[in-house]
């Protein structure tokens, strides 16, 4: 879906059960040379993979609801298991990115 060495910014919220597919979805996206940035990123990895100043491809969000995250999103998988919490659907939703750092919370471009 992305090529190396296009920037994406990884978001979403997941309860305890599914959230290791966050970690492993961002790790098989860098094994891919795809540069992953993420919200509150310079608490782990560093200011460089912070959102707030880099501009990026596309906005990639995973969800345990099944509704859209935000606006302007399309669904590009879906994944339904059981385990000893119950029944779990995860969805990687991709929405547009942001054309340029520093850029205007308004301007954006997508895929």
């Amino acid at each position: 879906m992305f090529a190396p060495g296009q920037t994406v910014a990884l978001n979403g919220g997941l309860d305890v059960s599914p959230m290791p597919i966050k970690p492993a979805l961002r790790y098989l996206l860098v094994r891919h040379g795809v540069r992953v940035l993420g919200r509150r990123a310079c608490e782990r990895l560093g200011y460089y993979y912070e959102t707030d100043h880099r501009p990026y491809v596309a906005a990639l969000y995973v969800s345990d609801r099944l509704g859209p995250p935000a606006a302007h999103t399309g669904l590009v998988a879906r994944a339904r298991y059981v385990d000893g919490w119950g029944r779990w659907t995860v969805s990687v939703w991709v929405g547009p990115g942001r054309a340029g750092a520093h850029a205007a919370r308004g301007a954006r471009r997508t895929l």
